[in-house]
């Protein structure tokens, strides 16, 4: 069954491009590290293979800056296709990467949470994890060296 997705998923299947979260600038004062930018990821993303991506549009939200759209994406990966890949194994400590960020058709999203749904065969082989992604803003991504590139799109 294993090989049958692996073929499906190379003629159809989809792929994101993932960074890691690798570190994060500590404030001063706090000593916790800084939310206003000094986070960093892997220098390259990695071309992960996901089974389905499905976009949800969010609300219409208000602002001081006007009304802006936060949409969320679910992704459904097959683990043993991640690891494949070259991903960690992200069913062993699923918070260790919420702070990783990956990109499905030229947005960001930043990674909200990570649910295994449960064995994709009888053999129990390998598992389908369910990732939830929320859409960063330009304004978010301004200020981010690494993913000033997608500003503009």
């Amino acid at each position: 069954m294993a090989r049958g997705i692996q073929q499906f998923q190379g003629g159809f299947g989809t792929t994101v491009d993932w960074w890691f979260y690798a570190s994060a600038e500590m404030d001063s004062i706090f000593d916790e590290p800084s939310v206003l930018g000094g986070r960093t990821f892997t220098p390259n993303p990695q071309p992960v293979p996901v089974l389905s991506a499905i976009p949800l549009e969010g609300a219409n939200t208000p602002s001081d800056a006007g009304r802006y759209v936060t949409n969320r994406v679910l992704l459904r990966v097959s683990l043993r296709q991640a690891m494949a890949s070259g991903m960690p194994d992200l069913s062993r400590d699923f918070e260790a990467h919420y702070g990783d960020r990956f990109v499905l058709r030229g947005l960001v999203y930043d990674v909200t949470a990570i649910v295994s749904e449960g064995n994709l065969d009888a053999t129990n082989e390998d598992v389908v994890l369910r990732v939830e992604g929320r859409q960063l803003r330009a304004d978010e991504l301004g200020s981010d060296e690494q993913f000033a590139g997608y500003v503009s799109r």
